[in-house]
């Protein structure tokens, strides 16, 4: 279950166990209104058509900074499969009133779920390990042919949590996904948050 005040509060980038504030502020980029105007100013008599054309073009160059990198796991068909038949085990245990079986079947149901919970860990853990790195400093000019920033090590700060999607009405299937987020702060070795 995904718990609503840490998963809001690393969204509003603060630190759900002190509040604090993760990194700073979201960029800043021009706006659509703005992109639209340079355009319509550059084309004073377009016609409706084109005016359309330009609002498309509007959006298209309207940049929007992001909060987070999605990331999503997704299991094989056959994980998927065999979480769907213990699931269905303990639906129709249920339904049969056959309470020992249907205990049985949900030790299995949350069993299986710590097996997922402890492959996305490690799959976290890899993240950590080989892109667990962030810039700091100023990147966009040299000094003396080197850059005054620097790159490094950098805890990740991550919301994950267990996803089942049924596409039941159109593919006849399902599939589980286990869905971490890492935001685009990060808490660097030198102890400041950054943008990674």
């Amino acid at each position: 279950m995904v718990e609503r005040e840490p998963y809001t509060a690393v969204y509003q980038q603060r630190d759900p166990a002190t509040g604090e504030t993760l990194g700073h502020a979201r960029g800043s980029y021009l706006k659509f209104t703005a992109h639209l105007a340079r355009l319509r100013a550059a084309e004073p008599h377009a016609t409706a058509e084109r005016l359309i054309e330009l609002e498309r073009e509007a959006a298209k160059a309207t940049r929007q900074p992001a909060a987070y990198t999605g990331v999503t796991v997704s299991f094989s068909k056959s994980i998927s499969v065999l979480h769907t038949s213990i699931r269905e085990n303990a639906r129709r245990a249920r339904l049969a009133g056959d309470q020992r079986a249907e205990a049985y079947w949900a030790g299995r149901e949350e069993r299986f779920q710590q097996i997922l919970h402890s492959a996305n860990r490690a799959a976290l853990e890899y993240l950590q390990a080989w892109a667990g790195v962030t810039r700091t400093g100023y990147h966009g000019v040299r000094v003396e042919g080197q850059e005054p920033g620097r790159f490094e090590a950098a805890g990740l700060i991550v919301t994950s949590w267990l996803q089942g999607t049924s596409r039941a009405a159109t593919h006849k299937t399902t599939s589980i996904t286990r869905s971490p987020a890492s935001l685009t702060r990060s808490a660097t070795a030198s102890g400041g948050p950054t943008t990674p």
